[in-house]
C-alpha cells in the first residue's frame, strides 16, 4: 500500500509529466515554425556591406557571381552596422540553436529515463517550480 509521501510523489510526477507533455507540444510547434522559416529563407552565405553613404546592407551570396540584398539598415537606426551583423548571422545562429535544443532535449530525456526514484522526485519538484514561474511570467 502506498504511503502518503509516495502518493504525493506519484501525483507530482504525473502532474509534471502532463505539464511537460503540454509544454513539449507547444515548444515543438514553435520550433517547427522556426525550422520552416529558416528553410524558406534565401540559401547561401549571408554577410554585411556598408556603402559609402553609410547604409548597411545584409546580402546573401547565392552563387559565385550573384549576391541578393536581404535587408537595408538606414543610418537613422541606433546601430545599423550591429543590426546588419545580427541579421546576417541569424540563419546560422538559428540553425545552431535548433540543433543544440534538439541535443539537450535528447540528453535530458535519456538522463530522465535512467534516473532512480529519488533523483526523479527531485527533478519533478524542480520542474514543477520552474513551470509555475514560467506560467506566472506569461
Amino acid at each position: 500500500m502506498p504511503t502518503t509521501a509516495n502518493s504525493s510523489i506519484i501525483e507530482l510526477r504525473a502532474a509534471c509529466r502532463v505539464g511537460d507533455e503540454s509544454l513539449d507540444v507547444e515548444r515543438a510547434v514553435r520550433a517547427a515554425g522556426i525550422r520552416d522559416r529558416l528553410a524558406a529563407a534565401t540559401k547561401g552565405t549571408w554577410y554585411t556591406h556598408t556603402d559609402s553613404s553609410g547604409i548597411s546592407r545584409v546580402l546573401c551570396q547565392v552563387s559565385t557571381s550573384i549576391a541578393v540584398k536581404v535587408a537595408s539598415m538606414l543610418r537613422s537606426g541606433r546601430n545599423p552596422k550591429a543590426d546588419a551583423v545580427m541579421l546576417a548571422n541569424a540563419p546560422a545562429d538559428m540553425a545552431w540553436l535548433l540543433a543544440e535544443n534538439d541535443r539537450l532535449r535528447a540528453e535530458r530525456n535519456l538522463l530522465r529515463d535512467r534516473a532512480d526514484d529519488a533523483t526523479l522526485t527531485a527533478y519533478w519538484t524542480l520542474r514543477s517550480d520552474a513551470r509555475q514561474q514560467e506560467l506566472a511570467a506569461r
